[in-house]
């Protein structure tokens, strides 16, 4: 029972790590859906300067052709320039909408227009300081879930090699029950007595053996998984 209720508390701790990690998740998924729309409006940008300026060059285009120094070839020219950067600029729009309404769904709000404090250019990268120590990531909570499974499936190993010893159980023979908690073991109460059932363990097959295999199996599991996050991390 002891190496059980060590199990449920490591199972309960690792899923409140996992929550902190959902958490984090979602903070880093709304920054990064920010940033690409703020990239999505710094592209309409660029596109509108763009297309002001092939519009400047087929207006020059048509009084220069108009005047007989171009040839309809070269005019026509122009204007396919700018009908290229015009056709651009519904795509950017789309992806701007599909933005705003995937980050408001993160949000937890109907799809519709997300307000712009600033510009892709005025957001700046945080400082990251020198010396950071490599300790700093057992903080994180998708190591500490691992972590916290690990404990959780070693002490289900011990909880399946207890079912190889001999179970106890107390049972009241005879006597009178107190009708009050205070009074159990006084008067009448004194005269229950309990004797111990001790049941050894029966033939089972190789189960007994089995189940500890299949916890041991499942701890080697969860050390693998727990090198595996720690590795992730250093990646991140």
């Amino acid at each position: 029972i002891r190496r059980e209720t060590e199990a449920a508390r490591a199972n309960l701790l690792a899923s409140e790590e996992a929550r902190r990690g959902v958490t984090l998740t979602l903070i880093a998924s709304v920054i990064a859906s920010y940033v690409t729309l703020l990239d999505l409006d710094q592209q309409l940008r660029v596109s509108d300067a763009t297309l002001a300026g092939r519009k400047q060059s087929v207006d020059i285009f048509q009084k220069r052709f108009a005047s007989g120094w171009i040839s309809e070839f070269e005019l026509t020219q122009a204007n396919a320039d700018y009908e290229a950067v015009a056709s651009q600029q519904p795509p950017i729009r789309q992806a701007i909408a599909t933005q705003e309404h995937a980050l408001s769904i993160l949000l937890g709000r109907n799809p519709g227009p997300i307000a712009r404090s600033n510009t892709l250019d005025a957001l700046g990268s945080p400082v990251v300081p020198a010396g950071i120590p490599s300790e700093l990531l057992t903080r994180r909570p998708d190591i500490l879930e691992a972590e916290q499974q690990l404990i959780a499936s070693n002490a289900l190993i011990g909880a399946a090699r207890a079912l190889f010893f001999p179970r106890i159980s107390l049972t009241g023979l005879f006597g009178f029950a107190s009708g009050s908690l205070g009074s159990l073991f006084t008067g009448p109460a004194h005269t229950w007595s309990f004797t111990g059932d001790v049941a050894g363990p029966i033939y089972t097959g190789g189960g007994l053996k089995a189940a500890v295999d299949q916890a041991e199996a499942r701890r080697d599991q969860q050390l693998a998984n727990y090198e595996l996050v720690i590795q992730n991390a250093f990646r991140d």
